[in-house]
């Protein structure tokens, strides 16, 4: 019984210690991301979003 209840504490304080993993795509980090205009984002993506992008969001 005993087992069980440190082992809800340890899970608790594992929760609070959490760490999240920080977020990169194709190496550019979040926040550089979100500061880029379209035309800076544009060689990060694909085709097909390269193409959407340029002919305008719907």
């Amino acid at each position: 019984m005993a087992d069980q209840e440190t082992t809800g504490l340890s899970a608790a304080e594992l929760k609070k210690k959490r760490t999240f993993r920080k977020f990169t795509y194709r190496g550019v980090d979040l926040d550089q991301l979100l500061d880029m205009n379209n035309e800076q984002l544009m060689p990060l993506l694909h085709c097909r979003a390269r193409r959407r992008l340029s002919r305008g969001l719907k």
